[in-house]
């Protein structure tokens, strides 16, 4: 078997001590693609559009040209026709994450590679949209792959909406790079002919036998994608599909047991039980809980399955429009304290007014849960991803594993570095990704379970542990505990870890073995 093609994840720092709100991740559709295909092609007179694959040749020569990962398979893509028959461009449909959540942009290019057009396709968090305005998207017309597209110098970027405005640029720079690879020159020719045959859609392209099936979907309020290779020596592109899709009804599985925005959840039924009494959880609610105390125990309560009543509390006070109180912030700390659960012979016991939640462990699990259903279904090579939390299964086939990048929390559209895994689970958290926003102030949703009040010292940290839901909780008690307290928890538990300080780069830290894992250079 030839080397396979090379494939990437993306660690993202997500919440830590908030499960994501649903809300979150609604998408706001704006435009239809071949409305907003017409839009970024102006001189076009009629569009057809293309999935155009990507062989492994085409996806290196992409992320050479870029420097850096790239997620996708292949491209939707609108091809433009003048009147006369002649070339109006091609338009791009490029997704790029924004805080958490991906936004989907379609940019125009005219046969000369600059950029004809952007609009705004699709938005799925609750701030920085005014990147789909007018007068933001039209500083990229005229622009080429050789312009310097750079927020705050070549770029005006809008306040509030800085993360997005870094997205859009690296959208530009994407559909730049497609372009100049797919349709420049032969690769116009070979679209257009397409085109002018076609009624309306046009398969352009040979999937490579050799590439991954990559889906995904929103789940547990955030993106979850999974990639996984076919069994070697089982060319079987269906069983794969259903691989797949058996790994995302697991995840949707625990999303229906642990989600604390669901009424209907058993998490949300049994909080609503326990101030009764003791209450018996379901086996499989049970099961986690059993998990997420143990980790609370082994971080000395920095990762706090019981920590509900603090985030509820700063919930209902950004809902205000301030922060707690110094009172309320009492109040609810008094309800935290995984010492005072107590889960024997399936019946729990809890302090009164306690409320539990899979801020610190939720993801992870269902990771695990959604990896065994691969391993059950013969798969031997997968990467579950899902908001940052991920597994990876095996290695990518001819590679030594699989190869997750690792954003720089301090500097959020540059890279620290990449990480190598091979049957081993990465997880992250950040003080910048979601935040509550007060008036002018902005406060990460990273809650120090002993304090009450978010985490200001750590900008991120970065665990690589045995299983997700251990680099889950250890990337949470990280954030929380900071320095010589963090490396003593990870190398207890036999993991790896980064923790990044919020303001000097000396004062990062790392285990001993983190280097063995992590290239710096590999940007």
């Amino acid at each position: 078997m030839r080397a396979g093609r090379e494939v990437w994840a993306l660690a993202v720092p997500a919440a830590v001590v908030a499960w994501a709100d649903p809300v979150l991740a609604q998408v706001h559709v704006f435009l239809a693609r071949e409305e907003g295909a017409r839009r970024v092609l102006p001189g076009a007179s009629r569009v057809a559009e293309l999935r155009r694959h990507l062989s492994a040749t085409e996806t290196s020569a992409l992320e050479a040209r870029l420097g850096c990962p790239l997620d996708e398979g292949g491209f939707h893509a609108f091809v433009g026709l003048e009147a006369d028959g002649g070339p109006a461009g091609v338009a791009l449909i490029v997704n790029e994450v924004g805080k958490v959540q991906p936004i989907t942009f379609v940019v125009g290019v005219d046969p000369a590679g600059r950029v004809a057009g952007v609009e705004v396709l699709a938005y799925r968090e609750e701030i920085g949209g005014e990147v789909r305005h007018e007068r933001f998207l039209r500083q990229y017309l005229g622009k080429d792959l050789g312009s310097p597209v750079r927020v705050g110098r070549d770029i005006v970027h809008i306040t509030g909406a800085t993360l997005s405005c870094h997205a859009a640029c690296r959208a530009v720079r994407k559909a730049l790079a497609v372009h100049e690879l797919l349709f420049a020159s032969g690769g116009a020719a070979v679209a257009l002919e397409a085109a002018a045959h076609a009624a309306w859609t046009v398969e352009v392209g040979v999937r490579d036998p050799e590439a991954p099936v990559v889906r995904t979907l929103v789940l547990m309020g955030t993106m979850c994608s999974v990639c996984l290779f076919e069994p070697e020596g089982e060319k079987d592109r269906e069983a794969t599909d259903r691989a797949a899709d058996a790994a995302f009804a697991e995840i949707a599985r625990w999303e229906a047991i642990l989600s604390p925005f669901r009424e209907d959840s058993e998490l949300s039924r049994l909080n609503a039980a326990l101030p009764a009494g003791p209450v018996r959880p379901t086996p499989a609610l049970g099961a986690w809980l059993l998990e997420a105390l143990g980790w609370a125990r082994s971080t000395g309560g920095a990762s706090d399955p019981t920590a509900g009543a603090l985030v509820e509390c700063w919930r209902r006070a950004v809902a205000a429009g301030r922060t707690p109180t110094e009172a309320e912030r009492r109040e609810a700390l008094a309800r935290v304290g995984h010492a005072r659960v107590h889960l024997a012979d399936g019946l729990l016991e809890a302090h009164d007014g306690m409320l539990l939640d899979p801020c610190a462990t939720g993801k992870g699990w269902a990771v695990d849960r959604a990896v065994e259903v691969l391993r059950a279904r013969g798969v031997r090579s997968a990467l579950v991803n899902l908001g940052g939390d991920l597994y990876a299964l095996g290695a990518p086939p001819g590679r030594p594993g699989w190869r997750v990048a690792v954003r720089d929390p301090r500097r959020p559209e540059w890279l620290q570095g990449v990480l190598t895994v091979r049957d081993r689970a990465v997880a992250s958290s950040g003080a910048y990704e979601r935040v509550w926003v007060v008036g002018a102030g902005r406060h990460a949703q990273v809650l120090d379970p002993f304090t009450g009040v978010p985490v200001e010292a750590v900008a991120g940290s970065v665990a690589v542990a045995a299983s997700a839901v251990a680099a889950d909780a250890l990337a949470t008690a990280s954030m929380v505990l900071g320095g010589d307290a963090a490396r003593a928890v990870l190398a207890a538990a036999g993991a790896e870890g980064l923790l990044v300080d919020a303001l000097d780069p000396a004062r990062d830290a790392a285990t001993p073995g983190w280097e063995a894992v992590f290239d710096p250079a590999a940007r």
